[in-house]
């Protein structure tokens, strides 16, 4: 992929992110769930994708390469991507992280 193809892709997330901004409905950030995990296994905190025990600018990079394709997720890092809980992890899901990093939730 071109660095060209890509700041493009990037630019249409970005756009968007903005778009939805303001028909977003999500969760609360942060939740702590084990609803999707087997067994007794430790929760997980929603937007903490690589489970630093914090949620930041790292995340929110974690799963845009996600979304464009460029790095693939785990099963874990997915399960705590998954903002709204829908089964999928999107551009929504992305959204909700960057609202929280900015302040917004």
């Amino acid at each position: 992929m071109t660095k060209h193809l890509v700041n493009i892709l990037i630019a249409i997330l970005v756009l968007l992110l903005l778009i939805t901004v303001v028909l977003a409905d999500f969760a609360p950030i942060g939740v702590v769930t084990n609803q999707k995990r087997a067994g007794n296994q430790k929760p997980i905190r929603l937007g903490d994708v690589n489970n630093d025990g914090k949620i930041d600018e790292t995340d929110l990079k974690l799963l845009q390469n996600h979304l464009l394709e460029i790095n693939e997720l785990s099963r874990d890092e997915i399960l705590r991507a998954d903002m709204n809980q829908d089964g999928e992890v999107t551009i929504l899901d992305l959204l909700r992280i960057h609202r929280h990093i900015l302040g917004v939730d």
